[in-house]
């Protein structure tokens, strides 16, 4: 992370959401037509060029996606059944949303259903920068949306929440997409811990984290883990289901689902859902009653 600016993975993930949104790169659209407007201007400029560029190269999107190794068609599936588990918990009642390790997520500025909803987006200070420079100009969905700047490492979650006005008596939509592999065990449970001080009966904990039975763990972690240490945001655990499973419920949650990116593609009834894609990461949702 370089002070000021999002964190890389957090502009690889807007950036696949806007290319896959405003192009045919991906096999699903997520729907995000704003994830563009949160990327520094260089980053703009290039899905700009790229989509002026479509008409007469109209392979090239799905090219792009290809060399990605379904990158792009996991993060746009990845967002839509976020979606689609956010849009459950809403018809349930749930009226308060946090996030963690927010990044440019854009979920406040587009979801029809979150007009009800107080969002809390908890991120480094200097993640969270540049998307309140230029979320500020964008139309907010949510009934509110609170910043709640954070240093993982020294600060206190549940305090900081607490002081921002997060109720923990009140059902809670926990959001924790593309945060958990970056962690080590003590950080994971001690994250949890805090989640577990601020819900109610009824919250639900949506959260991304790589298996350690997915191929990509099992035949290339050494690769992927060196190049992500080298762009300064390295692997810190894969973990089994039953793990998972196992430490959420030492917090009060148990797992109502637990899902891969296939998973994603046939229950979002795609046309083409017959290919297979590579499964990155699961997606574990979970309780508490």
């Amino acid at each position: 992370m370089h002070k000021g600016l999002p964190s890389f993975t957090a502009m690889f993930v807007a950036s696949a959401r806007a290319l896959a949104s405003t192009t045919d790169a991906a096999i699903h659209d997520p729907g995000d037509q704003i994830a563009r407007q949160l990327l520094p201007r260089p980053v703009r400029r290039a899905l700009s060029l790229l989509e002026r560029n479509v008409a007469h190269v109209p392979w090239l999107p799905r090219t792009l996606s290809r060399l990605s190794f379904d990158m792009v068609d996991h993060l746009a599936l990845r967002a839509r059944a976020i979606d689609h588990a956010l849009d459950a918990a809403f018809a349930r009642g749930i009226t308060q949303v946090v996030i963690l390790g927010a990044g440019l997520d854009t979920r406040a500025y587009r979801m029809q259903g979150a007009s009800q909803a107080s969002f809390f987006e908890v991120d480094h200070p200097d993640s969270q920068s540049q998307k309140r420079a230029r979320a500020g100009r964008l139309h907010l969905l949510a009934g509110s949306l609170t910043y709640v700047p954070l240093d993982f490492d020294r600060d206190s979650l549940e305090s900081e929440l607490a002081r921002h006005g997060q109720d923990a008596h009140a059902p809670t939509f926990w959001l924790w997409e593309g945060v958990v592999p970056y962690l080590d065990e003590a950080a994971i449970r001690g994250t949890l811990s805090a989640i577990a001080a601020r819900s109610a009966p009824g919250t639900e904990v949506a959260l991304t984290y790589l298996s350690k039975s997915l191929p990509l763990w099992r035949h290339a972690r050494h690769v992927v883990t060196a190049a992500m240490s080298v762009i300064g945001e390295p692997l810190r655990s894969a973990l089994d289901s039953s793990e998972l499973e196992s430490m959420l419920g030492e917090f009060g949650f148990h797992v109502t689902s637990d899902t891969d990116t296939n998973d994603w593609l046939r229950d979002l009834a795609h046309p083409t859902a017959r290919r297979r894609l590579v499964p990155y990461e699961r997606m574990a949702l979970a309780l508490r009653s």
